[in-house]
């Protein structure tokens, strides 16, 4: 016994056409939530490694260096 012979077509075809739209919400509401969960799996921007004391005074030493010898190219 299929469905057809219980109920009217014409109910069926609203019924059908009832679904389609409710599916069509759902499948952008699934959309939207994906895309929402997409952004939230986006790597975070790594974390700045601080320097050590030596490293700051080794690029200070470096640095002075360079600044000397332009002084010293532009005089």
């Amino acid at each position: 016994m299929s469905v057809s012979s219980i109920v009217p077509e014409h109910l069926l075809r609203q019924a059908l056409t009832t679904l389609e739209t409710k599916r069509r919400d759902i499948q952008n509401i699934i959309a939207k939530v994906e895309a929402a969960l997409a952004d939230e799996r986006k790597p975070l921007a790594r974390a700045r490694r601080r320097m050590t004391r030596a490293e700051r005074q080794a690029v200070s030493q470096r640095m002075r260096k360079y600044w000397a010898q332009r002084r010293r190219k532009a005089s």
